[in-house]
């Protein structure tokens, strides 16, 4: 008898997985560009789905017509998406709107995405304006007058915004509802409570607990990313499992539907705290699903609930099968939960190290496809870094649901009650600067395929009861993607963001900025470029942009030589690695960089222009 549970759960689990491919792929063709229309694509594949269904038994047909029938009604939801993108009318507008999410500083002013007419836009400003937003929250109100514009970027689809707003003046609208009250008021006692603490610190907390990485330093939010850690900024499922395990005193004394009702609760709240981000979704949903299993005494797998949790949540917002964030959390989830298991298991160490060290194997493993496909990096880094960082993330999580919530509502014991904070903020945001400055490669599509090779060798050596041959495989295929050599950034000019550029020639890599370059963008950008030194730094303006730009990648590049506006005029250099640099003004003013090996003990020689 013990079968027929094990049999019905494979059954469940394969029947939600059809239902997830099944919606992805309708929601995908039905808000994606060059779609074909609901009714042709349905009729399509219903015809195929009866045809492969009517030589098949009945649990095959049962999956094929879950996928064909969640196909059908994600292609129809994907359709009436991207209707609701018809880009909004331009001309003047003014009148109220709502922040849907959280204001963000940017060169010049202030950026958030508001609804307005049953629209979302992108609303920016500047000055006065950009003062009036600058310390508002998702869900309040203002009065805009401004004018509307086109959308720019396709990126935005994901945000479901149809136009751009261009505000003249800002000033304060009605209040907002009461979940947003409600949740802003935590973003608001969390900060308050953080003031012991410094500027990074605080930022860093804050992103950690909620999600909010808006004030993150960008040198620090590089330092998370090049180890590998960037993900711990982004709420997902161990937010939400600290959330449950802090109510978990009073869930005991429910009964099933009580403790159902408060989870519900617990979960929406949560959702709104965190702005409702696609890996909170995600995690949300499937929390939800597990509680409403365990309520009526049906648990589910985790593969099940999160191809459920997935194939509701692409139906209800077909968009975010374009998010990136939403492709990650969803694969990086399906790793840990149909590999982290096996290869715990088949990892020739202690089990206390095992299990953290498999879970993030299996969810770099996981997500590695989809970041080499979007030209971002996948530092190995993160296989040093997150069993670090790991535990002490998950601490400040815990912690800052419980005592970092006290310590803002009662300041006076705000310093007591931080004290562990720092210690543990120090070993994340440590854990990230170190680990990122490792001389470990960051994944290419070579080297993410030899990755995927070594853990399926581990796997079927652990399979066969050789946990020393599947460690030694371990060992030698991560010795091996140390060895491989690293890719330099190819010869030419690249652009790093507005007012950034690189030029990488035979006499070195020069990096040119002006007063428009946003720190964050440039550092990684050189990453993404797998830039390991730079020789020259060249800032033309004084601007505190620009000056922040050179400070960071002088602390990156401690060997790299820096130029300023005032050494701009003709003027030589002698600079590290024995180069002989002009820079001159030419015509239109832009800035020529020449760049020549220098003999020794001259400094004579001229190169050629490469800015």
């Amino acid at each position: 008898m013990s079968g027929a549970p094990e049999a019905t759960g494979r059954s469940t689990t394969a029947l939600a997985v059809a239902a997830a491919i099944g919606a992805w792929a309708g929601a995908a063709a039905g808000a994606g560009p060059g779609r074909v229309g609901p009714p042709a694509a349905g009729l399509l594949l219903v015809a195929g789905a009866g045809a492969v269904a009517g030589r098949s038994g009945w649990r095959r047909r049962s999956v094929v017509v879950v996928a064909v029938g969640l196909a059908v009604v994600g292609l129809a939801a994907g359709e009436r998406a991207d209707r609701a993108l018809t880009p909004a009318p331009p001309g003047p507008l003014r009148g109220e709107v709502t922040l849907v999410s959280d204001p963000v500083a940017v060169p010049g002013g202030v950026r958030v995405d508001v609804a307005v007419g049953g629209r979302r836009l992108e609303l920016s400003a500047s000055g006065a304006a950009a003062g009036a937003l600058r310390h508002r929250l998702a869900g309040e109100r203002v009065v805009v007058a401004g004018a509307v514009g086109p959308a720019g970027g396709a990126w935005r689809r994901v945000r479901h915004v149809a136009g751009s707003l261009r505000a003249a003046s800002v000033v304060p609208g009605r209040g907002a509802g009461p979940m947003a009250t409600a949740g802003n008021a935590v973003h608001r006692v969390l900060d308050r409570g953080s003031a012991p603490l410094s500027a990074e610190q605080s930022a860093l907390l804050a992103g950690l607990v909620v999600g909010d990485d808006r004030r993150l330093p960008p040198e620090l939010e590089d330092d998370l990313r090049a180890g590998g850690l960037g993900h711990l900024t982004a709420v997902s499922g161990q937010n939400v499992a600290f959330l449950l395990a802090v109510a978990g005193p009073v869930l005991r004394r429910l009964g099933p539907l009580g403790r159902l009702a408060v989870v519900l609760a617990l979960l929406a709240g949560f959702a709104v705290v965190t702005r409702c981000e696609p890996s909170v979704l995600r995690a949300v949903a499937m929390a939800a699903l597990a509680a409403g299993g365990g309520a009526v005494g049906r648990p589910v797998t985790p593969v099940a609930l999160l191809a459920l949790a997935v194939a509701g949540l692409v139906l209800v917002d077909p968009l975010l099968v374009g998010s990136l964030g939403f492709q990650l959390s969803v694969a990086a989830t399906a790793g840990i939960a149909a590999l982290s298991g096996p290869v715990a298991e088949h990892l020739p160490v202690p089990a206390a190290v095992g299990a953290p060290l498999a879970v993030t194997l299996t969810a770099q493993a996981a997500v590695a496809p989809l970041l080499v496909a979007a030209g971002l990096p996948v530092p190995l880094a993160a296989l040093v870094a997150n069993p670090v960082a790991g535990p002490a993330a998950g601490a400040v999580m815990a912690w800052g649901l419980t005592a970092g919530l006290v310590a803002g509502l009662v300041p006076a014991v705000a310093p007591v009650l931080h004290l562990p904070t720092r210690g543990l903020l120090g070993v994340v945001a440590g854990a990230g600067a170190v680990a990122g400055r490792l001389p470990l490669p960051l994944l290419d599509a070579r080297s993410a395929a030899l990755l995927a090779l070594v853990a399926a060798l581990v796997v079927l050596a652990g399979r066969r009861g050789r946990r020393g041959r599947a460690g030694a495989v371990l060992v030698a295929g991560l010795v091996a993607l140390c060895l491989l050599p690293p890719v330099p950034p190819p010869p030419g000019r690249h652009g790093l963001g507005p007012g950034a550029e690189l030029h990488v020639g035979g006499v070195g890599r020069v990096l040119v900025v002006d007063g428009r370059a946003d720190v964050g963008v440039v550092l990684g950008g050189l990453r993404r470029l797998r830039v390991d030194r730079l020789d020259l730094v060249v800032a033309r303006s004084e601007a505190s942009a620009a000056t922040r730009v050179v400070a960071a990648c002088r602390e990156r590049f401690p060997t790299a030589a820096t130029l300023g506006p005032a050494q701009v005029g003709g003027r030589r250099h002698l600079v590290v690695g024995a180069l002989v640099v002009d820079v001159a003004t030419v015509s239109g003013g832009a800035l020529a960089v020449a760049v020549a090996p220098a003999p020794a003990g001259d400094l004579g020689g001229t190169g050629a222009p490469v800015g």
